[in-house]
């Protein structure tokens, strides 16, 4: 999940009218119903939201408050494109917040796919990338529901619940999967009145994989290693129908951090990109019990060379690496990307701004294999 851009309540309920709050709480079907004045007042919302018999709802109420801020507010550019691409009329002069909140009540799908691209890059998970032949791939109704069926029994055989939704879009020659499933039970304690009780839920997660049929790429984007793997292996099974080319897949390098232990990569950039900082690196170091280090600083080159005099980049396996990139594209303003890489195939340098003169030059430097 992301992290939540934080929602204020009275911008949110002064950018939003009445009756779609009315809306979108007579949803919920639920015998607590609000009056007039909350759906105006951000006192009188707050006030009505922390009484101990909505406790239960408070957290999915404000949930779904939170995703529409967040995507509002940081993903503008995907509300717009999910009104392009689901040919809905697109009303600029109505408050981004309205905006989002219809799409959110009146078009569900238009939505979950500007979710689904906002995760993407908004999600602190890490993107593990793998080849998939596109000839041996068939997106379909029944591969889907197959996919699907073996997901959820994953959870549910780590306690994590049955149920599990996957839903799927199309867009720009790829393929989207968007899975929901559950996480472990949590209790929570709160006042209701003088005394304590107690609320068990069960959080909700999103995962995300995109397969690029061009390039037969698979990207997975999820919190948990074991959660790619298996991802990586139904995704084989159920859509690629060959179980066996997930040995593969995994063995299989997108990325090395050989260019920076060799001194071949140019942190001088180019004509886009400006200059580049190496803010972090994890070394395994030669020697008994395989020793690793972690440097951090502003200048990670200059503090080996300085600081940690006898060691260096080549001093051992370089597993993980963090840049900074300077970037100064034609006609626009300068701006920084930072962003991580850990081989064989991890990184979360994923549908961020520039990410495509980005990932030019990591190819052309030969940090990028595949």
């Amino acid at each position: 999940m992301p992290k939540h851009r934080g929602l204020t309540l009275k911008k949110f309920v002064h950018a939003i009218p009445w009756e779609l709050f009315q809306r979108y709480f007579a949803a919920l079907e639920w015998d607590t119903q609000p009056t007039g004045w909350v759906f105006i007042n951000s006192d009188a919302m707050e006030e009505f939201l922390n009484r101990p018999e909505n406790a239960q709802a408070k957290g999915v109420i404000l949930e779904d408050f939170r995703r529409v801020n967040d995507i509002c507010e940081q993903g503008m550019n995907l509300v717009v494109r999910a009104h392009q691409k689901f040919n809905l009329d697109f009303d600029s002069d109505r408050p981004r917040q309205e905006l989002a909140m219809r799409l959110f009540l009146d078009h569900k799908d238009a939505f979950e796919f500007a979710w689904t691209r906002y995760l993407l890059y908004a999600s602190s998970s890490r993107l593990s990338l793998h080849k998939i032949p596109s000839d041996r791939v068939v997106i379909g109704e029944s591969e889907l529901e197959a996919f699907r069926d073996e997901v959820r029994r994953w959870f549910a055989d780590l306690a994590k619940g049955d149920v599990c939704s996957v839903r799927h879009f199309e867009d720009a020659g790829d393929t989207v999967i968007l899975v929901s499933h559950g996480s472990y039970i949590r209790t929570i304690a709160y006042w209701e009145g003088d005394r304590i009780a107690l609320n068990s839920f069960r959080p909700a997660s999103e995962d995300i994989l995109i397969y690029d049929p061009e390039d037969a790429l698979l990207s997975i984007k999820a919190s948990l290693d074991k959660d790619r793997r298996q991802y990586l292996r139904t995704f084989a099974k159920c859509i690629a129908h060959d179980e066996s080319l997930v040995e593969e897949a995994m063995r299989e390098r997108m990325f090395s951090l050989a260019p920076l232990q060799d001194e071949t990569f140019d942190f001088g950039g180019d004509d886009c990109i400006s200059r580049i900082e190496l803010l972090k690196v994890r070394l395994k170091l030669h020697g008994p019990g395989d020793p690793v280090i972690e440097v951090k600083s502003g200048d990670v080159l200059q503090t080996f060379a300085q600081d940690l005099k006898g060691l260096s980049l080549a001093s051992g396996e370089l597993t993980f690496a963090r840049f900074r990139f300077h970037l100064r594209p034609q006609g626009e303003k300068t701006a920084e990307v930072t962003f991580e890489i850990e081989p064989p195939s991890r990184t979360d340098l994923a549908q961020k701004h520039y990410e495509d003169a980005i990932q030019r030059y990591l190819v052309q430097q030969k940090v990028r294999l595949l």
